[in-house]
C-alpha cells in the first residue's frame, strides 16, 4: 500500500478503546464509572430539546431520520461469525477471476445500494478498537483482512442549517443510509460464500480506514474530507475475507488547506476545534488517541454543546469549503 497522507508515532500509538470517546466519558461521569459507557444516544439528546421554538415537524423528522439505523443495527457491533454460517450462505464460495475484478464488482454493487464513494483497503490493526463500547475485546475473525469502505453523501442544504433539528435530520438520514448500504453489501458477500461484517461507528475507526482506502484525507475538524463531496459524507465499512485489490491512498493531504483555512475552528459553537496554525501530536483529553499527527478535537466540549443545544451539531461540516466547486 502506498504511504498514506498521515503521520503516526509508532512509539506512542496504540489501538483506541471505544469507551474512551466523548460519549463514553459523558456516560461514565453520569454514572460515576465507565462500565458499559457507550455515551448518550442521539435519541437521548433529542429528548433534551432546549429550543422551545423548534417546529414539532422538524423534530419529528430528526427522530424519523434515525429510524432505519436503529432498526437495522442500533449502532452496536456487528461481529457475528455465526451469521455467516446461517441458512442461505453458500458453502462453496464464488470465485472471481482476480482481486481486481472482485473489487470492481463489490464497488458496483455498493453503488447500487446507495454508496456515493467506495474504496478498498487491507485492515491496519491499529485502526481496530481495542474494546467496544461495552468493554468487550475487538478482534476480526480469522482470515478477515479487507475493508470495503463506503461514504454516503449528506444534503448540504440541511446540514447548512446546523445547529438545529433539520441538520440533525440530515445526519440521521446519513446514518440510516450507512446501515442500509453496509448491511446490504455484507449480505451480498455472504451469499457469495464469504465472511462479511457490516460496521458503522463500531469495530474500527472509520476515518483512517477511509484514508487508507483512497476516499480522502482527514481535516482540522477530524472528519474525512473528500474531493467529490468535501466533508458532507458519513462513513461505514464492511470487513470481509474475499481477496480484494486495495486502493491507493491520496498523496496530497488536507493539512496545507486546513492550515490556511480555519473556518471550522472559528465557527465551532463549542470551541472544540483547535485553531493552532499547524497540527501536532498533542491531545486535548483522553478522547484523543496519542501518536497521531493532527489537530486534536475536544470531544467533551463538542458533546457539551450538543446537550446545551438540544440536538447534534454539524456546523464544522456546514462551513467547510473543501471540495466545493
Amino acid at each position: 500500500m502506498a504511504q498514506p497522507p498521515y503521520k503516526i508515532d509508532p512509539s506512542t500509538i496504540r489501538r483506541f478503546d471505544a469507551r474512551a470517546n466523548a460519549f463514553g466519558h459523558a456516560r461514565a461521569e453520569s454514572r460515576g464509572d465507565c462500565s458499559g459507557c457507550a455515551g448518550p444516544s442521539h435519541g437521548e439528546v433529542f429528548e433534551r430539546i432546549a429550543d422551545p421554538d423548534s417546529e414539532q415537524r422538524e423534530l419529528a423528522e430528526a427522530h424519523a431520520a434515525w429510524a432505519v439505523e436503529r432498526i437495522l443495527w442500533g449502532g452496536s457491533s456487528q461481529i457475528d461469525p455465526e451469521h455467516d454460517r446461517a441458512d442461505g450462505a453458500m458453502s462453496i464460495p464464488y470465485v472471481f477471476p482476480d482481486p481486481e475484478q472482485a473489487s470492481a464488482d463489490i464497488k458496483a454493487v455498493a453503488a447500487r445500494f446507495g454508496a456515493g464513494l467506495v474504496g478498498v483497503t487491507r485492515v491496519h490493526s491499529l485502526w481496530l478498537y481495542s474494546h467496544d463500547s461495552g468493554g468487550r475485546p475487538v478482534d476480526l475473525p480469522e482470515g478477515v483482512q479487507y475493508a470495503v469502505v463506503i461514504a454516503v453523501e449528506m444534503p448540504r442544504e440541511q446540514i447548512g442549517r446546523s445547529p438545529g433539528p433539520m441538520a440533525a435530520a440530515a445526519t440521521g438520514r446519513g446514518y440510516s443510509a450507512m446501515a442500509a448500504s453496509a448491511i446490504s453489501v455484507a449480505e451480498y458477500l455472504r451469499r457469495l460464500g464469504y465472511q462479511a461484517i457490516p460496521s458503522g461507528n463500531d469495530t474500527a475507526l472509520s476515518v483512517p480506514l477511509a484514508v487508507d482506502a483512497g476516499l480522502g484525507t482527514m481535516g482540522r475538524s477530524g472528519v474525512l474530507l473528500t474531493p467529490e463531496y468535501g466533508p458532507f459524507v458519513r462513513l461505514c465499512k464492511v470487513f470481509t475475507d474475499l481477496p480484494l485489490l486495495p486502493d491507493i491512498p491520496k498523496i496530497d493531504g488536507a493539512e496545507p488547506f486546513c492550515a490556511r483555512c480555519g473556518r471550522c475552528a472559528a465557527a465551532c459553537p463549542g470551541k472544540a476545534i483547535s485553531d493552532a496554525p499547524q497540527p501536532s501530536f498533542g491531545i486535548s483529553g483522553p478522547w484523543n488517541r496519542p501518536g497521531v499527527l493532527r489537530w486534536p478535537v475536544n470531544g467533551q466540549r463538542c458533546l457539551a454543546f450538543w446537550e446545551k443545544n438540544g440536538t447534534s451539531c454539524s456546523t464544522c461540516i456546514a462551513v467547510c469549503p473543501y471540495g466545493s466547486a
